[in-house]
């Protein structure tokens, strides 16, 4: 099996360097005292043996070959071998979060191995109450946030004791694949051109965006709403060249208080995420002294259909569903009520751009130049000149996940943490992913940049008790104004409380 990468999917190959990594990682953390059976490594080996079987795309790695002719291709690794995708480590004592977040810091802050299939599973064992922690690592290429989430849940189950899956060796899968040849690479490489559009069509496709952007800018209601040129965003003190090495801090923030605050303010879900970090981000600037005067650019991705993207652009099969949009953070605020509301105005401004005027500039370098200059322009676009002008400040994801509770093998899951990449010239990520009733958060950034992350992830549970007083404070009128109208008494609503998460909250990353 060979194929080529789709241009939604090359991006992360190309944009790839030394310190700009382009993978994704899943923190997941379980308890192993509701397994029937022993939870262990061995049991991480079986799973993740059924895991490629049912996702083939975890058998294959980038082709090495000049008869590529440039363009990134991937082919079934015929020397595959589980046991060089799983690693063990256990925490010495006292296992706590502080160690396990220097350990996921130090896992994002190495580059995969292209020589195998671009992914790792790690079990780290010694986590205090005899908790077990698995750490997923994963190529972009492969997947985006939503779609790696679904990959890795296979590995689950809904119940603590389900039936047993039948066992199936991926070795047995694999017995027949081999090298390609030259013939077929080169094949593969004329049929993906091929499929392209022509560069006449993408570069007018281009002109025709950017037009229309300026167009739709001009028109839009709440113009001053919008981010300007992106090749302006105000630097902050996180922003600029990144290096290879990470910071990283764990978190959770209760889901209902997040609810709470959206339905107060009559805003979405989202809306109420990116407001507890805009708060949260502008403490952690007051901490450093770098406060601006007006909002920074934050990174929003967006899930969409990239078969709608560019007409004749082949990303029907592509690992990467999302794009992003940038939205104005106006960190500059500091009452809580201006700023979830403006917020939310910005928030809509730039979707309805993103709506009407959607062209991605990355796609369109792809598809229109040839694979030896796609490269090149790709890594200037990601290099010094983004670490000079920033596209954004930082970026803000989040992930829906599951109401329900999950098992591996009985042993339930109790915490969730999504990582993505960090864009050179931003330097700062927060990824954030729901489950049962909480919002677990990975705050990630450049380690030289954020040296004292912990405080940032700190900030963010703040930052919700701020939004959750605003919220009382609007609800409050309201409901004195529809007492006298009502005839029956009403059981008093309960004080919203944020959860005690000790280890959750005690956040410290590697320095």
């Amino acid at each position: 099996m060979i194929k080529a990468l789709s241009p939604a999917d090359a991006i992360f190959f190309f944009t790839e360097s030394p310190t700009q990594h382009q993978h994704t990682l899943g923190v997941i953390v379980l308890d192993p005292s509701t397994a029937p059976g022993v939870c262990d490594v061995g049991t991480l080996i079986d799973l993740s043996e059924s895991l490629v079987d049912e996702a083939p795309g975890y058998r294959l790695k980038f082709v090495d070959s000049p008869a590529t002719m440039g363009v990134p291709m991937l082919a079934e690794d015929p020397d595959f071998n589980i046991h060089n995708h799983i690693r063990h480590v256990a925490l010495p004592q006292p296992g706590d979060m502080d160690q396990l977040q220097d350990l996921v810091a130090d896992i994002a802050s190495r580059p995969l191995n292209h020589e195998i299939p671009l992914w790792e599973n790690w079990f780290v064992s010694g986590l205090e109450g005899g908790l077990i922690a698995i750490v997923s690592k994963s190529h972009h290429s492969l997947s985006d946030g939503v779609n790696g989430a679904e990959t890795m849940a296979k590995m689950f189950d809904l119940e603590p004791d389900p039936p047993k899956r039948e066992e199936k060796k991926v070795q047995n899968s694999v017995k027949h694949a081999r090298t390609p040849s030259t013939l077929e690479i080169v094949r593969e490489a004329i049929e993906a051109r091929r499929k392209s559009p022509s560069a006449a069509e993408m570069a007018t496709k281009a002109v025709k965006g950017l037009m229309r952007r300026r167009e739709v800018s001009n028109q839009c209601d709440n113009a001053e709403l919008l981010p300007g040129n992106t090749l302006r965003a105000p630097k902050v003190f996180f922003n600029g060249q990144i290096t290879s090495r990470r910071s990283v801090a764990l978190g959770a923030l209760p889901l209902n208080d997040v609810k709470t605050v959206k339905n107060a303010f009559g805003v979405s879900v989202n809306d109420a995420i990116l407001a507890v970090a805009a708060i949260a981000v502008r403490r952690y600037l007051e901490l450093h002294d770098d406060l601006p005067q007006e909002a920074l650019s934050c990174m929003v991705p967006l899930s969409l259909d990239l078969n709608k993207v560019g007409e004749g652009a082949d990303n029907g099969d592509a690992a990467n569903q999302v794009q992003v949009m940038n939205v104005k953070f106006p960190v500059q605020i500091e009452d809580p009520v201006e700023l979830i509301e403006t917020l939310h105005k910005c928030s809509s401004a730039a979707k309805q751009r993103f709506n009407d005027t959607f062209d991605n500039m990355m796609l369109t370098v792809v598809d229109t130049l040839s694979p030896h200059l796609a490269g090149p322009a790709m890594s200037f676009m990601t290099g010094d000149f983004s670490a000079r002008f920033p596209a954004s400040n930082l970026g803000v994801s989040t992930i829906p996940g599951p109401s329900f509770p999950l098992y591996m093998r009985g042993a339930k899951v109790v915490g969730n943490y999504p990582m993505g990449p960090i864009p050179n010239g931003i330097g700062l990520g927060i990824t954030m992913m729901s489950y049962m009733d909480d919002l677990y958060f990975t705050v990630q950034g450049c380690r030289e940049k954020t040296p004292d992350i912990d405080r940032l992830a700190e900030f963010m549970d703040e930052a919700l008790q701020v939004l959750l007083k605003a919220a009382h404070r609007v609800a409050a009128p309201e409901k004195k104004a529809k007492r006298p109208a009502r005839k029956i008494s009403a059981k008093p609503r309960a004080k919203s409380k944020a959860k005690t998460r000790a280890k959750t909250r005690k956040t410290a990353a590697r320095r």
